[in-house]
């Protein structure tokens, strides 16, 4: 099968809109302080994904609509043209106002895709194109930051030219990819080994436990910065702790991908959960840097099986409406990584403390297992 057909297109423009994407989340927050940005305004960099998550919500209903490929090259257009943008940015207002419609761009890509990644192919192969396409995506914005931690050496803002090329890549690619067959445009029917209630019941915690995740990698991918510039940190070795998020990120892919032992089970998302809080304190308290990585290899790993969890089924529940599904899906995403930065950027404001993020980050991870498994025993009929 060639790159031109099939999912292997929805690979490849996975792992560049990603390391298009990794490369920006790098270099914005390091932009902001050298625009005197202190850590209320670094969370309030993060408010794009307020934007974000409101365009998945619009984004992947209407993608059913109006077609996968028009959404898809849209946004990785959009966002490639707000990049250049970014080159000449001078104030923390802008710089914050391009962020957003950055997301806006980025939202209107993610849930068609993935929408499109279940119309492709054989129906009874997704749930191992759902493995393979994120080890792509994750694959990308792994590379994301280190790229982007060279670029700036080579030029302060040259990880934005670099980002806009990526994302017209991506918009080239998807235009010149073959349409769905319109086989896959039917419904997934596999027959879950639970009942129908408790499965959405499982969804629901997996999009809850997805966006404490989320929560907590961008708190601490805005927010850590700041701290490591306090400890006198590189940004070279900034980046690779960065880089040791989305390494464990993507292990965690690996690990799970083949393996069906988590599949309509709960244990598992609770536990990957117990792990990423176990991680955080580590942040919170560490102040050797094999101990800050070890820290943040566990919170990468509690972030790869929770989006992986909640992926899975938003694309595996049957019924119609694959598209709102994983807009719905996309939107927890970024109301997490809306939420940590500002949070945290809050706490760390507040109490004066650069490490009170991470502790805010362990209450979130806390509040939403406790509330995950509160509801997944709750008996009663649950709404579709």
């Amino acid at each position: 099968m060639g790159l031109w057909r099939g999912r292997n297109g929805l690979y490849v423009a996975a792992f560049l809109m990603d390391a298009s994407l990794g490369i920006v989340g790098f270099a914005v927050p390091l932009v902001a302080i050298d625009l005197g940005a202190q850590a209320l305004q670094l969370g309030l960099v993060g408010a794009g994904a307020f934007v974000y998550a409101v365009s998945c919500i619009v984004a992947g209903p209407a993608s059913d609509r109006m077609g996968r490929r028009a959404s898809t090259a849209l946004g990785a257009l959009t966002a490639s043209v707000v990049c250049l943008s970014m080159v000449r940015v001078q104030s923390i207002g802008w710089l914050l106002g391009l962020v957003c419609a950055s997301s806006f761009g980025v939202g209107l890509f993610w849930p068609a895709v993935q929408a499109w990644l279940s119309e492709e192919g054989d129906p009874g192969e997704l749930p191992h194109a759902i493995g393979v396409f994120n080890m792509a995506w994750s694959a990308g914005l792994t590379v994301g930051p280190l790229l982007s931690a060279w670029l700036r050496q080579v030029g302060l803002r040259a990880p934005f030219y670099a980002a806009a090329a990526g994302y017209l890549s991506v918009a080239m690619l998807v235009c010149a990819l073959r349409r769905p067959d319109g086989g896959g445009q039917q419904e997934q029917v596999a027959q879950a080994p639970i009942p129908p209630g408790t499965a959405l019941r499982l969804l629901y915690v997996a999009w809850t436990c997805n966006f404490a995740s989320w929560f907590m990698s961008n708190a601490v991918k805005t927010l850590f910065p700041k701290l490591a510039k306090d400890m006198l940190l590189s940004e070279t070795t900034l980046s690779w702790l960065i880089f040791s998020i989305g390494l464990a990120q993507l292990a965690a892919f690996a690990a799970i991908w083949r393996g069906r032992w988590w599949h309509y089970r709960l244990w598992p998302i609770l536990a990957f959960q117990a792990l990423g809080a176990a991680g955080m304190a580590l942040v919170l308290v560490g102040q050797a840097t094999p101990v800050l990585a070890l820290g943040m290899l566990m919170a990468g790993a509690m972030t790869g099986m929770t989006y992986y969890a909640s992926l899975f089924y938003s694309l595996r529940v049957p019924g119609g409406g694959r598209g709102l599904r994983t807009g719905v899906h996309e939107a927890f995403v970024g109301a997490g990584i809306l939420l940590g930065p500002l949070a945290g950027g809050l706490a760390a404001h507040l109490t004066g403390s650069l490490r009170a993020p991470y502790l805010v980050t362990i209450l979130v991870i806390a509040a939403t297992a406790a509330a995950g498994l509160i509801s997944y025993r709750r008996p009663g009929r649950v709404p579709a």
